[in-house]
């Protein structure tokens, strides 16, 4: 019974599943093309190169930890900072690279960050969704997998391009672009306005009981 025509027909929804659609192209990307940073750019056996890819993948793990005991009502503004903080690490990573454990130590630090906005952004995803929960986990599993095959793309068109640099751009650009979708909710959402009957009578007020003018109004924390 999912179905995600139906979350995409919500403006709300398919702008989110747009932001991990581009997040997690970057993130994919960013994996695919790791391995060969470490055994091309700085001469890695496979071995060593494994044992610096699972470093990374402790710090991934340690950020997805710490985003769990993160508020929901703060879901949205640490997804944001995260992005962005993670596309800068994600473009130095391939950008800066003066020595291997330099690397390492930014590339662990996106990774941190990037787990970190995967779950505030799924958490986000069903405070937005409302009633189709299972649709975002759906999404949540299409974009993943669309999210290599993009980023793979990607990231091989820039590297034939101009190699190791172009893919600072390629992959830092796309994480960053995530945010985008995001900072258009709070622009794009309408306050709606409700008013009920007014009650001449106190017989016509049991019916239809008076009420002042409502309108909703996001608020800071949402």
């Amino acid at each position: 019974g999912t179905s995600l025509r139906g979350l995409l027909r919500r403006s709300a929804p398919r702008r989110w599943a747009l932001g991990e659609l581009l997040a997690t192209s970057a993130w994919a990307g960013t994996l695919v093309y790791s391995g060969a940073l470490m055994t091309d750019g700085y001469g890695m056996t496979t071995t060593a190169t494994g044992v610096a890819l699972a470093a990374v993948a402790v710090a991934y793990l340690l950020g997805n930890q710490r985003a769990g005991g993160g508020a929901p009502d703060r879901a949205r503004s640490t997804t944001i900072a995260t992005s962005v903080v993670g596309a800068a690490a994600v473009a130095l990573t391939w950008a800066f690279t003066p020595a291997v454990a330099v690397t390492l130590v930014v590339f662990a630090i996106s990774g941190a960050m990037v787990a970190t906005r995967t779950v505030t952004a799924t958490v986000y995803g069903f405070s937005v969704a409302g009633d189709l929960g299972r649709e975002v986990a759906a999404a949540r599993a299409v974009t993943t997998q669309l999210g290599y095959l993009i980023g793979s793309l990607a990231g091989g068109a820039a590297f034939a391009l101009g190699g190791f640099p172009a893919l600072a751009v390629a992959f830092g650009g796309l994480l960053l672009a995530s945010t985008l979708p995001y900072t258009s909710f709070r622009f794009g959402r309408r306050p709606v306005v409700a008013m009920a009957a007014a009650a001449g009578t106190p017989e016509t007020a049991v019916e239809h009981p008076p009420t002042m003018p409502t309108r909703y109004v996001p608020l800071r924390r949402g």
